[in-house]
């Protein structure tokens, strides 16, 4: 009876020491078991920004991982933009028509609204789609849109732009794309406090400047931008500018006029002044800001300068990064369609497009890095098994947006590990990816990790990770790996 119950303690021992020779650096209890040559291994990717340490026969790696590309994303905007493409419902929740007889309606492709003057000529200027929540009366107000007209001229004759209105006297300024009977096309900002001048045509708002548009006008789409500045004196200063976005955005027309008998606007809107026979625009998206100032970029070392150009590629604000890591930027035009951040740090530059740029906005830069970490590799050729990652602990040392892991095999990707940031705090969700089968090439390569971080500058993050996979159920074993992610270069 002894000796069945010593050899029943041996086998038990021999399907133990088995069982543990196929776990290559797993920690059980309080010991561990190394084999010399394990059948799964980590192998250094050899991707751009990516440092590789493997120990432990390659079951075992630390990840370096320098986040030097540069990103940047608006984050905080005071202004309001407005995309007249999403429908007539849209648009009539914050847009009233104005004018007698006024009609607006959508273009066949749905390019955008297209707004009629009316047969009444000169009554409350044509037809204008006015803000429903007029900001009030304020020193500063700026305002774009991108409009185009498909009238091709006389006999069709009328003003078609953005105005800034008085809602108490029905007073407004203009400024906006001018034809009339001469055939010649016009960029003015125009006045109207209930009287015009007569043009063969018909009526006209009078110009307080104006300026002839050389070459085509006909269906091409400029973008419109429109300040006024009210100086404690009372004196109103307009400025305007024209921009040919289908030739490329270049500067059509800068003008700017002092009114020392001014119209005190509290609202905006979009408007089409009839000369003669029902002129129209098309007009697709608008955008308007009473933080006209600055605008603000955060996240950047000491050295960075910023640059803010127009689409005509023209200078309109620029400024030296504080030891804050913040530059607040003077705008000469603080509503601009197609606007770029230029950000410049000892002698790498990123541009970045904003499709609306509005003064008061706030951008931050980020630093990221997307891409393999490590590849998974096995000497069983024939046989498939199944992976997985977990995050077991996480460690910042400054601000991050979010960090995704996640696997990579020849066809299919996993769910992701997701790291995000709450008030200083790590979230984790989930902290670990779905399971999926990988499938050996003839080289051994099985499959990646593969990462994407977005973090701040100097930003140092350590996620601590496992990959387990198994062959057959309820056996599995597991590689560990830590990697090492630092914000900018």
């Amino acid at each position: 009876m002894a000796r069945r119950a010593f050899i029943a303690v041996i086998v038990l021992l021999l399907v133990v020491s088995i069982a543990y020779a196929t776990i290559y650096t797993q920690r059980w209890s309080y010991f561990t078991v190394n084999i010399s040559q394990p059948h799964v291994w980590f192998e250094d990717p050899q991707y751009p920004n990516v440092v590789v340490e493997l120990s432990n026969y390659k079951t075992s790696a630390i990840v370096n991982i320098s986040a030097g590309n540069m990103g940047v994303r608006l984050v905080n905007r005071t202004g309001l933009v407005y995309d007249l493409t999403q429908g007539r419902d849209y648009v009539l929740q914050y847009f009233q028509e104005y004018g007698q007889g006024c009609n607006f309606y959508y273009t066949s492709d749905g390019s955008g609204i297209v707004v009629t003057g009316n047969p009444g000529g000169g009554l409350y200027g044509g037809c204008t789609l006015r803000y429903k929540y007029p900001p009030g009366v304020i020193a500063n107000i700026s305002f774009t849109a991108l409009m185009k007209t498909d009238d091709a001229g006389s006999p069709i004759e009328g003003i078609r732009g953005v105005s800034l209105w008085n809602s108490t006297s029905g007073y407004y300024y203009l400024a906006g794309i001018k034809n009339n009977a001469t055939r010649q096309w016009f960029f003015g900002i125009y006045k109207y406090t209930g009287t015009t001048t007569k043009e063969p045509g018909g009526p006209v708002i009078p110009a307080l400047v104006d300026t002839v548009i050389p070459g085509r006008v006909t269906s091409v789409w400029f973008s419109v931008s429109f300040q006024q500045i009210i100086y404690p004196n009372g004196t109103v200063v307009l400025k305007a500018w024209l921009y040919n976005i289908t030739g490329g955005g270049g500067l059509v027309a800068y003008l700017e006029r002092v009114d020392f008998s001014p119209i005190y606007s509290d609202n905006f809107g979009l408007t089409v002044y009839q000369i003669r026979q029902q002129p129209s625009a098309v007009f697709q998206i608008i955008g308007f800001t009473t933080e006209t100032r600055v605008l603000i970029v955060k996240g950047l070392p000491y050295c960075c300068y910023v640059y803010i150009y127009d689409s005509s590629g023209g200078l309109i604000g620029s400024g030296h990064v504080n030891e804050s890591g913040l530059v607040e930027i003077p705008l000469v035009n603080p509503s601009v369609i197609n606007a770029t951040i230029s950000v410049s740090c000892s002698g790498y530059t990123y541009n970045y497009t904003q499709s609306i740029l509005l003064g008061g906005d706030v951008f931050e830069v980020y630093f990221w890095f997307e891409g393999p970490v490590l590849m998974v590799y096995t000497d069983i050729l024939d046989m498939n098994f199944t992976g997985w990652l977990r995050l077991y602990n996480a460690s910042c040392n400054g601000s991050i947006y979010s960090i995704k892991v996640w696997l990579v095999n020849q066809t299919a990707t996993s769910s992701s590990i997701n790291i995000t940031q709450v008030d200083g705090n790590l979230l984790v969700y989930p902290d670990e990816t779905s399971s999926m089968i990988l499938a050996p090439r003839s080289t051994g390569w099985a499959g990646n990790v593969t990462l994407r971080a977005e973090l701040y500058y100097n930003t140092y993050c350590t996620l601590y990770t496992y990959f387990y996979y198994n062959y057959s159920i309820g056996a599995f074993s597991w590689l560990d790996a830590t990697m090492n992610i630092k914000g900018g270069s």
